[in-house]
């Protein structure tokens, strides 16, 4: 088991090959987070929504320049163009354009945290998410 873009590049040397995929196993499940701490959403929550406007900004951007972005994340990453093209068609149905909560993929996560030991009950789906800035209108 190893990060999908390890499979691709061993793909490329011959070394290997991308056995499964879990997003066709896990259908509903979060796994793009943006964190903010309480004392920032208390304090500062003009900045947190200027700054997921902005993330929502660069999705959006990204969704319409597929070039262009895999250019870049090529160079910043150091990987490979046709790679990186895999990692973003394998990424981008998965980034969320505006934030908001898909309570299935919510509840699969609180049931998660029970299920791996993280948690002795499973929480409330309610709980484990801050709604308050989403959806991000852009």
């Amino acid at each position: 088991m190893q990060d999908i873009g390890v499979g691709y590049e061993l793909e490329t040397q011959h070394k290997g090959k991308v056995f499964n995929n879990f997003g066709s196993i896990v259908q509903k499940f979060v796994t793009h987070v943006i964190f903010a701490t309480d004392n920032m959403i208390d304090k500062h929550p003009d900045t947190v929504r200027r700054f997921l406007r902005g993330w929502f900004m660069t999705v959006a951007y990204m969704r319409t320049h597929k070039p262009e972005t895999v250019k870049t994340i090529a160079k910043v990453l150091g990987e490979t163009e046709p790679i990186v093209g895999r990692l973003y068609d394998n990424d981008m149905p998965g980034m969320s354009s505006d934030g908001a909560w898909d309570p299935a993929s919510v509840a699969a996560v609180a049931k998660s945290l029970k299920d791996l030991g993280i948690m002795d009950t499973e929480p409330d789906p309610k709980t484990i998410y801050n709604a308050k800035f989403v959806p991000v209108k852009i």
